[in-house]
């Protein structure tokens, strides 16, 4: 699983503007994340628990009004549910990997210190987050010297770094 679209009905969902209705919510996203991790931990080890948090260019956190896209978490719940969604995944499963997951992290330099700085953040406060993914969508003529460098600012974070998606395009 990971934390990027709400699966329920979306036409029917309205920005929660209270405790009442943002406890509900995340009590809808604990129980989808730990009903997962439940059905499945004896099969998955490591889980993209919290995928593609940010925007492209000068990078922001989504929140289904910043893309156009479907991204309700942070709309409805803050930036904390990015937390609570790896507390939660821990709570069901002590053993797996719990990955933060991001795309162009090799092209976008500030999209790579904004994912670092989330991971730091994350783990300064005690966050059960195990690793950095990168999804790597490049060509052959992408700089060996960028994708290095963010592999050594993954790295840096003291965190697993894993390569969640590659394709390397020949032109």
């Amino acid at each position: 699983f990971w934390i990027d679209n709400i699966s329920i009905h979306e036409t029917t969902l309205t920005p929660v503007s209270n405790a009442v209705g943002a406890q509900k919510m995340d009590s809808v996203m604990k129980d989808w994340i730990q009903t997962t991790v439940n059905r499945y931990k004896s099969k998955v080890r490591a889980w993209d628990v919290v995928n593609e948090p940010f925007t492209d260019g000068n990078p922001v956190l989504r929140n289904g009004n910043s893309t156009g896209d479907t991204y309700y978490w942070a709309q409805f719940l803050g930036r904390d549910y990015i937390a609570n969604a790896f507390r939660y995944a821990r709570e069901a499963d002590a053993t797996a990997d719990l990955y933060l997951n991001e795309y162009n992290l090799g092209s976008n330099p500030a999209k790579l210190d904004a994912i670092v700085a989330l991971a730091n953040e994350l783990k300064a406060a005690g966050v059960p987050i195990t690793g950095i993914g990168t999804q790597m969508h490049i060509t052959i003529n992408d700089s060996y010297s960028s994708i290095d460098q963010m592999l050594r600012k993954l790295a840096a974070t003291g965190l697993k770094v894993r390569i969640s998606e590659l394709d390397v395009r020949a032109g």
